[in-house]
């Protein structure tokens, strides 16, 4: 189901295939107690207002009222999606490569010629110096 609705403020973006709606207390995998929940959307929203011009989710803030759910969320724009790729990119799911990684790794888009692909840039950048313009050129 799709929502029609300009969800973010900061995005012109009226239509939305997915969304995320996460506690603003829960960010991390497994990255111990001195985890930062509150870090993803901040600097989205500095990254945003200061025009980087980087991929970036969108996110508002709420506050949920209803038990068992009360507590403070972000809604957030799901970027790993073809549905994001194809509104800001004009890509869709035939033209990217996608690699997820959350306790595993596999590919999202692109079949195992994205991981492929993926092993041979993470390859070129540890072997070479990055600071060289001509390697850093890869391609």
């Amino acid at each position: 189901m799709r929502v029609h609705y300009p969800i973010f403020r900061t995005k012109d973006r009226d239509s939305y295939q997915r969304s995320i709606i996460k506690a603003c207390a829960g960010d991390n995998y497994e990255f111990g107690p001195a985890a930062r929940t509150s870090v993803h959307p901040y600097v989205q929203a500095l990254s945003q207002g200061g025009r980087v011009e980087v991929d970036e989710r969108s996110y508002e803030a709420c506050v949920v009222y209803e038990r068992p759910v009360l507590g403070v969320y972000d809604v957030r724009e799901k970027v790993d999606d073809n549905d994001f790729t194809e509104y800001y990119d004009g890509q869709d799911e035939y033209d990217i490569q996608m690699i997820k990684t959350w306790g595993g790794t596999w590919s999202e888009y692109g079949g195992a010629q994205a991981q492929t692909d993926w092993a041979s840039l993470l390859n070129y950048i540890n072997t070479n110096n990055m600071g060289d313009p001509h390697a850093f050129a890869y391609g």
